[in-house]
């Protein structure tokens, strides 16, 4: 019997961790919480406050511009790392290691 309660308990848990990730992601595209971070769009960051995935307002974030890159979930642009280029806005990942020269 104990152990019946226990297994209804632990799956009123998961269900209510299920409803309540909904709910956020219903709620607020933006968030700063690292295990939510596929709410963010590729390409963009997130500042706070913002109600969209790909928010305009600056306030709120932007597009990753050139020489930047944005992976889900960021909540500022990541300038390109050294031996690395980044020429397109919107970027996900750096475009590709540098050729030497």
């Amino acid at each position: 019997m104990l152990e019946h309660h226990i297994q209804n308990m632990q799956l009123q848990d998961m269900n209510l961790g299920i409803v309540l990730s909904i709910l956020i992601m219903l709620t607020s595209e933006c968030l700063t919480l690292s295990w939510l971070s596929f709410v963010y769009s590729e390409g963009w960051y997130c500042s706070g406050g913002a109600v969209q995935p790909m928010p305009t307002a600056s306030d709120q974030g932007g597009a990753c511009d050139l020489g930047e890159y944005c992976p889900g979930g960021s909540d500022a642009p990541i300038p390109c790392d050294g031996g690395y280029f980044c020429d397109r806005v919107k970027l996900a990942l750096p475009t590709g290691p540098c050729q030497q020269g």
